[in-house]
């Protein structure tokens, strides 16, 4: 089923920063919440779906500010052979 979900969503995601300087990843693109300083995925009930990134990660995003709007990137999950991961 993860395999069919993969290629339906082509293993993209979003990333944003929250106002306190959190990066997260979304599996559906956010949205700005002013009043509490972050972004919300309103299709994924509790926020189960995302994921904070720690601190070493987050580097990798280090351009990205509250005020930029998310970014949609890609991940690939293949393992180093090749295979799925």
């Amino acid at each position: 089923m993860q395999d069919i979900e993969r290629k339906k969503t082509g293993n993209y995601l979003w990333v944003a920063r929250d106002k306190n300087g959190e990066v997260w990843l979304y599996q559906n693109k956010p949205e700005r919440r002013d009043v509490i300083g972050k972004w919300i995925d309103n299709k994924v009930w509790h926020q189960t779906g995302n994921m904070r990134l720690n601190k070493r990660l987050a580097e990798l995003f280090a351009s990205l500010k509250w005020s930029d709007e998310p970014r949609r990137i890609r991940f690939d999950f293949s393992d180093e052979e090749g295979g799925q991961g």
